[in-house]
């Protein structure tokens, strides 16, 4: 009797084509670089949440003797503790205290604790202009530039004054090693002149900027200005001499 051999369909197993292969290999690369960059962007910004003052200075060299140094410290340490007690009952924590705790940080050479002090003052005071002074020039000893810039101008926002100005022209001059910042420079010195008024040193320092980008004209009208403002200001008659040789020049 013949075998009856079984003649149904029968799916044909065929083997992956080459370029089949190379797509699948490329989905598998393209999944490991994708895995290896969250892995590296979630490492850095791990680093940075441990690290928030990262590249700053925190601490700076103070003068004191054995017992000031004691003393100094056994002050922030009862500082810290009354804060402590203020802020595990809920209650908003006393301001002229940690006023206090941010001035004795800075005096021990303690910059981040001064800092975190202020800013936790400003947590609940925004507009003491004498607080966000104080916050900026911490801020730009430890050398965080682009914060101290925006203190100083949430200070003026609340205190125009000519010192303010000045302190914001000499944190946007720390980082112009390139010349980027020259038009915020001016910027400040201008509206400087316009909400403060025409201080020496505003003008000479436009009229400086002004001889620095070739623009002779403004920078000795600014000159002359000055000089009917601070007559007696030290240097000004040869500021404005070498201002005229350079133009005439």
């Amino acid at each position: 009797m013949e075998e009856q051999k079984n003649t149904g369909d029968m799916p044909e197993v065929q083997a992956a084509t080459p370029q089949k292969k190379e797509l699948k290999d490329r989905k598998m690369i393209s999944l490991i670089i994708a895995i290896v960059v969250l892995v590296v962007i979630g490492y850095f910004a791990s680093t940075i949440q441990q690290d928030p003052y990262k590249g700053l200075t925190l601490t700076k060299e103070v003068q004191k003797d054995e017992s000031t140094d004691h003393y100094i410290k056994n002050r922030i340490a009862t500082e810290e503790a009354s804060l402590a007690i203020d802020r595990a009952s809920g209650e908003d924590p006393n301001l002229d205290m940690i006023e206090i705790l941010a001035y004795d940080y800075n005096l021990d050479g303690d910059l981040v604790g001064a800092r975190e002090a202020y800013e936790e003052y400003l947590e609940y005071h925004t507009i003491n202009y004498a607080i966000l002074a104080n916050y900026a020039s911490i801020l730009t000893e430890m050398g965080d530039l682009e914060a101290a810039e925006q203190a100083y101008r949430d200070v003026i926002v609340v205190r125009k004054a000519e010192g303010y100005y000045r302190s914001l022209v000499d944190v946007m001059g720390e980082s112009n090693e390139d010349g980027s910042r020259d038009e915020d420079i001016k910027e400040a010195l201008e509206e400087g002149i316009e909400t403060v008024g025409q201080t020496g040193y505003l003008l000479i320092n436009l009229a400086q900027w002004y001889i620095e980008h070739d623009d002779c004209k403004r920078g000795i009208e600014h000159y002359e200005v000055a000089n009917v403002v601070v007559p007696d200001d030290p240097g000004l008659q040869s500021d404005i001499a070498k201002a005229r040789v350079e133009c005439t020049d």
